[in-house]
């Protein structure tokens, strides 16, 4: 693989990782919060929880519900409800590693676009000394 194409691709990965990383912090922070009752934990589906809700509009809803835990089985739990759907309130954890992992690849990229540069600039002669 070319160094262009690493380079398109860590751009794509950070672009997911900062979308990812600001859509759950406005739902941590803006989301409206309701209580969701917690049916099941599968590890087979990664760990995640399914459970039912009443969403603000007064519609019942069922899915995923992120952040919530093996100890949440059988009861209610709060959960803020936003694009990716709801996340348990206690998820903090969960947020802090995706806003990790989007601060990594923002510096990763950062560091690649600095090396095209210089290489760039060492290619056609431009560089200038200081």
């Amino acid at each position: 693989m070319s160094a262009r194409l690493w380079g398109l691709a860590l751009l794509v990965v950070t672009v997911v990782a900062d979308w990812l990383a600001v859509v759950v912090v406005l739902t941590m922070t803006r989301g409206a919060v309701v209580v969701a009752h917690v049916d099941d934990c599968s590890q087979g589906r990664g760990g995640m929880c399914s459970g039912t809700w009443t969403d603000a509009g007064g519609r019942h809803r069922s899915g995923e519900i992120l952040g919530a835990g093996y100890s949440s089985v059988g009861q209610d739990t709060r959960v803020h409800l936003g694009a990716l759907g709801p996340i348990a309130q206690g998820a903090w954890g969960m947020v802090a590693g995706l806003v990790s992992v989007a601060a990594v690849a923002d510096l990763a990229l950062i560091v690649v676009a600095w090396w095209f540069w210089r290489r760039r600039d060492v290619v056609s002669g431009h560089r200038v000394r200081a």
